[in-house]
């Protein structure tokens, strides 16, 4: 047992550091974010055994899909586990989240290990994992950190040394649930592509021995074959998803459209969520923030040069292909969560610059290290503490007293295919039972009406009290036809129109 604890000391006490994650920002409410009501949705179709598709959208075709009829089955298979064994609650929830959390500061430490000295794998771990930006992140259901777990521990996997066919069919079956949480899980088999493709090059230059290429493309093949198998079982066989219709949804959101002006857009972006998200949040250490958010941040590009040179591995072809694929798509919103999975590579390259700065300054010590970490972690203080301080604050969102009080009001007096148009429909769909609609925004306001009417949608809820939920166009609708629409309903934030025939 003292061997045991010797050997693991340094995971055994980052296990204790990171044990906080269970209790901090597990709360019973949650905000008015869509997505999260759509991952519900399809959480209680897998316990109920219906249809992943079965959403309650009212979807029209010739203003193109408001959303994604379902995600792939991953996260909400993740969340059914958690309400099976604990009820389906937002707080099963925030524990579910918290132990992804958990799980993804332990893993980012066994990816740090191949690099740094065990101490400062730890205070890279904390600064993952404590960043107040993250923990923010827990005030949500969100899939990206359980992504970024499973991205993180099947690039490990892949990376592992171990020769064995059964290892390289679990870590296909890592990378398949990678991709069935996020599509651009996909990355990885695109990663797999570079490295057999580089291999080829290296064998054909003689720096790389022919027989390590064949083992390498066989763990490859089986690992590729073995993920894109598991994904189909989970998504076309078990909790079948129209694949096809996600593939769709986003060839119509990336058609027509400049990559070249989108990705000097989202470099510009990206740049400022990078710094925005090594900030004080408030508090005494701004001057401190900004001495090590621009470290950080100037050490990134040295710091790949310096990996790529000395050998380019699968992880750096995985974080190549992820930005390649973050910076041509157009969408600036996804803030720092997008970077999150990558944000162990984005570390390891900052230290290795690091590392290489001090090398050439003569400084064998890591303690300069230690102390650079920990100024980053003493940094994220006064977010921390506010973070923790508004625990107890309910977040606006389906939980309020108001929004319940409207959804069982829709629930029990609307007909039974009753269509509600609301700003927010999937949360609508999930707490009320009934079907929902939406504004399109790619339309006029002249063809609004004609829009419900092929919609047969006839309800029309505003908000009046939540900035979240302020649908401008749908009240200016309601003032446009209010000679054609009754008020049958309202309370302290909603009212609820009837009519258009």
């Amino acid at each position: 047992m003292k061997k045991f604890f010797s050997r693991n000391f340094h995971v055994l006490l980052l296990a204790v550091l990171l044990a906080p994650l269970f209790y901090i920002n597990v709360k019973d409410s949650v905000d008015w974010g869509d997505d999260f009501a759509q991952y519900f949705i399809q959480a209680r179709n897998i316990l109920e055994h219906r249809p992943q598709t079965d959403n309650g959208l009212v979807f029209d075709q010739q203003t193109g899909e408001y959303a994604l009829q379902a995600y792939p089955a991953g996260f909400p298979l993740i969340l059914a586990t958690a309400w099976k064994c604990f009820g389906d609650s937002i707080r099963a929830s925030s524990i579910m989240l918290s132990f992804f959390f958990f799980m993804f500061g332990l893993v980012s430490f066994f990816y740090f290990r191949k690099y740094f000295p065990a101490i400062a794998c730890v205070l890279l771990a904390l600064v993952v994992m404590y960043n107040p930006f993250n923990i923010g992140f827990k005030r949500e259901i969100l899939s990206d950190v359980p992504f970024a777990f499973f991205l993180l521990a099947a690039v490990l996997l892949f990376q592992s040394q171990k020769k064995n066919s059964l290892q390289y069919v679990f870590t296909g079956m890592a990378w398949g649930f990678a991709m069935s949480i996020r599509g651009i899980g996909a990355v990885l088999f695109l990663a797999a592509g570079f490295f057999l493709l580089h291999g080829v090059v290296r064998v054909a230059l003689k720096k790389e021995l022919r027989g390590d290429f064949i083992s390498s493309l066989k763990k490859t093949v089986v690992v590729c074959v073995s993920a894109l198998a598991f994904y189909l079982l989970l998504n076309a066989v078990l909790f079948p998803v129209p694949s096809g219709g996600i593939l769709r949804f986003y060839a119509d959101a990336t058609r027509g459209e400049d990559f070249g002006k989108w990705i000097l857009l989202n470099l510009d972006y990206y740049y400022e969520v990078f710094l925005n998200f090594f900030a004080t949040m408030g508090g005494g250490f701004q001057w401190l923030s900004t001495a090590t958010k621009f470290i950080m941040l100037g050490l990134i590009l040295p710091g790949i040069v310096i990996a790529w040179r000395k050998k380019i591995e699968f992880d750096d072809w995985v974080f190549l292909v992820y930005m390649i694929v973050l910076f041509i798509y157009p969408y600036l919103g996804g803030g720092f969560r997008f970077l999150l999975p990558v944000l162990p590579f984005l570390l390891k390259y900052i230290f290795i610059a690091f590392n290489t700065l001090f090398n050439y300054a003569k400084i064998k010590s890591p303690k300069p290290v230690y102390v650079f970490l920990l100024a980053v972690l003493v940094q994220y203080t006064p977010g921390l503490i506010d973070q923790v301080n508004s625990m107890d604050v309910p977040e606006q969102g389906p939980q309020e007293p108001p929004a319940v009080e409207t959804f069982d009001y829709i629930s029990q007096h609307l007909p039974v295919d009753a269509v509600i148009v609301f700003i927010k429909p999937r949360a609508l769909s999930f707490y009320s039972g009934k079907k929902a609609a939406y504004v399109a925004r790619n339309i006029t306001s002249e063809k609004l009406p004609g829009l419900f009417r092929r919609m047969n949608a006839h309800y029309f809820l505003i908000c009046n009290e939540n900035d979240e939920v302020n649908d401008v166009m749908l009240k200016n609708f309601v003032i446009e036809n209010k000679n054609e629409l009754q008020l049958i309903w309202q309370n302290s934030f909603f009212d609820l129109y009837a009519g258009l025939k």
